[in-house]
């Protein structure tokens, strides 16, 4: 007789594009499905009348084509008590072993409801450090840690997550794990590999980013103006790829700084990207805060050389002087300065970029992140 599936429920703020819930369907997509039955609840129900980058349901489609059953919620308000409600009435039809929840409103919501019903195994993930009014309020993170007592586990997904959980916050440090995002290598190399930049000899320098403040557009446009103005090659091309509330203000910005006619703003899908990750020869991400960087992974995985500020979780992917450089965020000298060295050393930079492609290979494969997570889950559920 075959040992019955576990039901895991899983929780999550939204399926709108994003980082994090990239991640989230990558995990629903590798698990194993003989010995886990997922289930996905959304605490918000998007539009699918388009496909298009804002779409906020963009995952939902995405995960029910895997044949997994999601339920989405209705969202009215920003805090509802009512949702809570409707979650502790899933959690006691459904009965699940264990609850994993994404993101910080499902963290809250997810865990409360599984309290009242007594789930045996919570576990919440964390996709970026804690701080006080960048992506967390004083009481979000006195919830948090209350909340944490009743947690069977936190996964990080980086060590300065966990880390800060741990050092700064005080959380138990056998509850907190770190399991790094996951990246299929395979898209990214493979087309890297097979498709030759033709750029009639000039360099290209580019960033995939959403244009919002914590990506800074204006720093990479500050930083370019300044590799333009310092590069000996006059044909030198930039290439901002993404959408988002501020891209209007970024190419203004791009005017203003006179040098709109040299940056080709470009919308594109996820399938795109490395279309235009093969484009670049050194790839920049100027963000103010991250968590841990799925651009950065992509980038590396296509086998460029990445100069990065230094937030969050990009110095675990970026190894300073080995795949690319650290740079000290708000500071658009360092940044270009770094640029033009790698514009100016080829040799330099295909060692930084083939060092990061076998970095990502070894330790950030789809395969390895989805393996630690099952193994989380075993190890709790042999505790009971």
């Amino acid at each position: 007789m075959t040992e019955k599936r576990k039901k895991i429920i899983y929780i999550i703020g939204q399926l709108g594009r994003g980082g994090a819930e990239r991640q989230f369907f990558e995990l629903l997509n590798g698990i194993n499905k003989k010995k886990y039955k997922p289930i996905v609840v959304s605490l918000s129900q998007g539009s699918t009348i388009t496909d298009d980058a804002t779409m906020s349901d963009y995952w939902a489609k995405r995960i029910k084509g895997l044949g997994l059953e999601v339920i989405q919620l209705q969202r009215n308000k920003h805090r509802e008590f009512s949702r809570i409600i409707k979650l502790i009435k899933i959690l006691r039809r459904e009965k699940p072993h264990i609850i994993h929840s994404y993101l910080t409103s499902a963290n809250t919501y997810g865990r409360i409801a599984a309290l009242f019903t007594r789930i045996p195994i919570i576990i919440a993930s964390e996709r970026s450090s804690y701080e006080v009014g960048v992506n967390k309020s004083k009481y979000g993170i006195y919830l948090d840690k209350m909340l944490s007592c009743f947690s069977s586990a936190i996964i990080c997904n980086s060590h300065k997550a966990s880390s800060m959980l741990i050092n700064k916050h005080k959380y138990k440090n056998e509850k907190v794990h770190t399991i790094h995002n996951g990246i299929e290598i395979r898209i990214f190399s493979e087309r890297y590999n097979q498709n030759k930049k033709i750029n009639n000899g000039a360099k290209t320098i580019g960033m995939v980013a959403n244009h919002s403040r914590v990506k800074n557009y204006k720093l990479f446009l500050d930083a370019v103006d300044i590799v333009i103005s310092g590069s000996g090659n006059k044909d030198i091309n930039i290439l901002a790829v993404g959408d988002g509330p501020l891209k209007e203000e970024s190419i203004e910005y791009s005017n203003k700084l006179g040098i709109k006619s040299k940056v080709k703003f470009v919308r594109a899908t996820t399938d795109e990207i490395p279309k235009f990750l093969h484009r670049m020869d050194v790839f920049i991400l100027s963000s103010n805060y991250e968590g841990l960087s799925n651009a950065i992974m992509e980038a590396m995985a296509a086998g460029l050389p990445c100069v990065v500020t230094d937030v969050g979780g990009n110095s675990e992917l970026v190894i300073d002087g080995k795949t690319g450089y650290i740079v000290p965020p708000y500071d658009p000298d360092a940044l270009a300065y770094k640029v033009l060295h790698l514009l100016n050393n080829n040799r330099l930079a295909k060692k930084f970029g083939s060092a990061g492609q076998k970095l990502m290979r070894k330790e950030f494969s789809l395969e390895k992140m989805v393996m630690n997570t099952e193994k989380i889950y075993e190890e709790l559920a042999n505790i009971l």
